[in-house]
C-alpha cells in the first residue's frame, strides 16, 4: 500500500536539475521502504519547501523526522535544516551563544549536520539546568542553608567553602561523519557553553545576602554547576528562615 501511494503523489514533471534528481531519486527509494503517507509527502517535496516545512518544528520534531528512514535523514542534510533550526533560534532569542557558534562555524566552513544538532543540545540543556536552579534557590531557606554550613563544619573543620549544591547537564561526543574533525568544534561548543551558563547566572547572584556563589566546570563531557559557600560561623545568626530572594523573570535569550 505504501508503494502504490508513493507513486501516485509523485511530484509533476519539471525541468531537470539537481534539484529536481534529487526529489527523484527520493521517490524512486521510497518504493521498497515502509513509510506513512505524510513522510512520504514531505520527501517528495522541493528542497525549499521542505526546509520551510521543518522550520516551523521544534528540534525534537526534526530529530523524530530524521529517524524514521534514511531517506529523511538525507534531506534534512541536504536541505541544512539543523543550521537553519540554529539559525531561526539565534534570530528569534539573540541567544549570544548561538550566535557565536553561527559565526565560528561560517568561519571553519563547518557544515556538519551533528555539530549544530549538538549546539541545540547543549542550548536546550542548559536551559533546562537554569530551571532546575532558579526553582531550587526559589524554595532554599536560610534556615536550610544553616544546617549545611553546620554539618560541614563538622566534618571539615580545616576547610573553609563548602559546596551547597551542584548541578550537571550532560554534552555527548558529536558523531564524525564524511571524516570531519569536529573535536575543535565540539571544545568550543563547551567553552561557550560555559560563557552562556556563566552569563545567566549573573542575574541569579542577586541572592545575596547569603553571599552564595556560582561557578561552572566542565568535567569531562559534563558542564557542571557549584553553587557555593565560604564558611563563616558569624554569618550563621544573620541567615534569615525566609525564602531566598531571587530575580524570578525568566531570562531564555
Amino acid at each position: 500500500m505504501a508503494a502504490k501511494n508513493a507513486t501516485s503523489i509523485a511530484p509533476a514533471h519539471v525541468p531537470a536539475d539537481s534539484s529536481t534528481n534529487q526529489q527523484q531519486a527520493r521517490a524512486s527509494n521510497m518504493t521498497n521502504i515502509k513509510m506513512s503517507d505524510t513522510t512520504i509527502g514531505l520527501l517528495t517535496l522541493p528542497n525549499d519547501v521542505f526546509a520551510k516545512i521543518c522550520s516551523f518544528l521544534p528540534p525534537y520534531s526534526v530529530s523524530q523526522l530524521e529517524l524514521s528512514c534514511s531517506e529523511a535523514r538525507q534531506a534534512v542534510e541536504v536541505g541544512s535544516i539543523w543550521r537553519r533550526q540554529v539559525e531561526q533560534l539565534a534570530r528569534e532569542t539573540s541567544c549570544g551563544f548561538l550566535c557565536s557558534m553561527l559565526a565560528l562555524a561560517k568561519e571553519r566552513e563547518c557544515r556538519v549536520p551533528a555539530v549544530f544538532k549538538s549546539v541545540l543540545r547543549v542550548r536546550i540543556k542548559i536551559n533546562m539546568m537554569l530551571k532546575e536552579i532558579k526553582t531550587w534557590l526559589y524554595n532554599f531557606s536560610g534556615a536550610e542553608l544553616c544546617f549545611i554550613a553546620d554539618a560541614f563544619g563538622e566534618a571539615n573543620p580545616e576547610c573553609r567553602i563548602f559546596t551547597v549544591k551542584k548541578w550537571e547537564a550532560e554534552v555527548l561526543p558529536i558523531v564524525k561523519e564524511h571524516g570531519e574533525d569536529t573535536d575543535y568544534m565540539l571544545a568550543k561548543i563547551f567553552e561557550e557553553g560555559i560563557k552562556e551558563c556563566n552569563r545567566k547566572l549573573c542575574s541569579l547572584n542577586r541572592v545575596n545576602y547569603l553571599s552564595l556563589e556560582f561557578s561552572v566546570r566542565l568535567e569531562a563531557n559534563v558542564l557542571a554547576v557549584y553553587l557555593t559557600k565560604m564558611f563563616d560561623e558569624s554569618d550563621t545568626d544573620e541567615w534569615s528562615d525566609g525564602q531566598v530572594e531571587i530575580d524570578t523573570d525568566d531570562d531564555e535569550n
